[in-house]
């Protein structure tokens, strides 16, 4: 899974994250919590939504 993947990676070069997985319909709960966000290339079409939800909350929102 990618997110195992992603923390192994960051594991062996000393970086402490946390890296977690959610349905689309739970970000909006969670973009405070959290310094960065990635969408995977199945939602890409939810980019505009999710620029959305960013900008309600004053975050940086690039791709």
């Amino acid at each position: 899974m990618l997110v195992q993947r992603m923390e192994k990676v960051a594991e062996k070069k000393a970086i402490a994250v946390e890296i977690k997985a959610v349905v689309f319909e739970v970000v909006n709960g969670l973009t405070d919590e959290y310094d960065c966000c990635l969408l995977g290339p199945q939602i890409k079409y939810k980019l505009p939504e999710f620029k959305a939800i960013a900008d309600e909350k004053k975050a940086n929102c690039g791709h």
